[in-house]
């Protein structure tokens, strides 16, 4: 039984380890996390937010990394995300930045013009192009209708 508790006790300071220096020490190598909108952040089909990934940018901010958005839909679909964005306080946090006017919608060019290290989106063929444009970004597939939401891609 002593044991047992000690092994809580343990597992208790181990984890308060993991959170201080995600708060403190990780902070201080802050990156720059993209990621797409549409049914990455939100769900296309009824414009509810996708919480879990809502969720992880709020916490990418909350440790300092600089949070971008790249899109594929022209300018006429930034109003949608900045109001989006209004919603949960940080429209003057997160830059956004379009793809939809060029004839090839590719994000890779904008993602590595911002030196991004991490990125989320839902579609294989943006993934894809990024992967082999950007072969040093951390990717992840986004699928809202899938548990888990978020799979390494």
């Amino acid at each position: 039984m002593i044991f047992l508790i000690v092994l809580i006790c343990v597992l208790f300071i181990l984890m308060d380890r993991n959170l201080i220096y995600e708060q403190y020490v990780h902070k201080k190598d802050s990156k720059v996390i993209g990621y797409d909108f549409d049914d990455c952040l939100q769900r296309v089909d009824d414009r509810t937010p996708i919480e879990v990934v809502v969720k992880r940018m709020l916490s990418d901010l909350s440790l300092g990394h600089k949070v971008v958005i790249v899109t594929s839909r022209g300018a006429i679909g930034l109003p949608e995300i900045h109001r989006f964005l209004q919603k949960y306080g940080i429209d003057d946090k997160v830059e956004v930045y379009h793809t939809g006017n060029n004839s090839s919608r590719k994000k890779s060019p904008v993602i590595k013009k911002l030196n991004v290290s991490r990125f989320y989106d839902d579609q294989p063929g943006y993934l894809d192009d990024i992967r082999i444009n950007a072969p040093h970004v951390e990717l992840y597939q986004t699928d809202p209708n899938r548990s888990p939401v978020i799979l390494p891609y």
